[in-house]
């Protein structure tokens, strides 16, 4: 089965195995100076809810499941398990009587993002640690708790580039414009932090595995391009306001844009 689709969230094994090996290594890297269940949980909560709602509410599979991953890889640590799993079963419920188009895991985590900003584990809040480039590259970095290794999504990008339903075109011009605008500033600021601020996670994470979903994005290759250069141009100017969760709020103003304009032409037809 297919996970992008344009008549739906599609699950396969290759995206599935890809977002579980992250959420794997977001428990290892948060249980470095002790195992951290609240991690485990957060994770993997949603995804079994999910699950169960499809079973035993649904009796069909509607990939809620992979929704619920999809959000939780991307919360800060400080989210409570509670308020994760309450907004996740909010949307679940009314989810039947919602638009298709929209995305819904995006607006989730932009939402949750903003009421718990703070990123960091325990260990992290207590002391100040200097990460190296080949850290943040590896994983061992701040960000939501299963998408700080750069690395892991690369390699997810290149693995779904060799499906066909995958849209390839969006995570390439999204990445490439925020790449673009991050050097041509920190030039002209004379900022010496540049690979640092090429490899935020949450903007990666966004690219590559939540702006390209079939229903949620253009269909058509030009307008899939046009699509990732206005994330990675939103998620530039909204990295300003917090450099984590900006690009959140970033990457949501296109998909509204997008899902306001769809609408727009469907009324005109």
């Amino acid at each position: 089965m297919k996970y992008y689709q344009e008549k739906g969230l599609r699950q396969d094994k290759l995206m599935l195995g890809i977002l579980i090996t992250m959420g794997l290594f977001g428990v290892y890297k948060n249980s470095l100076y002790g195992f951290s269940w609240h991690v485990l949980l957060l994770i993997f909560s949603n995804y079994f809810l999910g699950l169960f709602w499809d079973i035993y509410i649904l009796k069909k599979n509607n990939y809620n499941s992979l929704k619920g991953l999809l959000i939780s890889l991307a919360l800060s640590y400080q989210t409570p398990l509670i308020v994760s799993s309450l907004i996740f079963l909010i949307y679940l419920f009314f989810q039947k009587k919602l638009p298709k188009e929209f995305n819904y895991p995006l607006l989730i985590i932009t939402i949750l993002s903003l009421i718990f900003p703070n990123y960091a584990n325990q260990m992290e809040q207590k002391v100040l640690l200097f990460y190296k480039t080949t850290d943040i590259f590896l994983g061992i970095n701040i960000g939501g708790v299963g998408i700080t290794s750069i690395l892991l999504m690369l390699i997810g990008y290149v693995l779904l580039s060799l499906k066909f339903y995958y849209k390839k075109e969006i995570p390439f011009a999204t990445l490439l414009t925020y790449i673009i605008l991050v050097i041509g500033e920190d030039a002209l600021l004379s900022n010496s932090n540049l690979i640092k601020d090429i490899m935020n996670p949450s903007v990666f994470y966004l690219a590559i595995f939540i702006l390209p979903i079939n229903i949620c994005s253009p269909l058509k290759k030009q307008y899939q391009i046009l699509y990732g250069i206005l994330g990675g141009l939103l998620m530039m100017i909204f990295r300003h306001l917090n450099f984590l969760n900006g690009p959140f709020l970033g990457a949501l103003m296109v998909n509204i844009g997008w899902w306001i304009g769809k609408l727009l032409s469907k009324k005109a037809k």
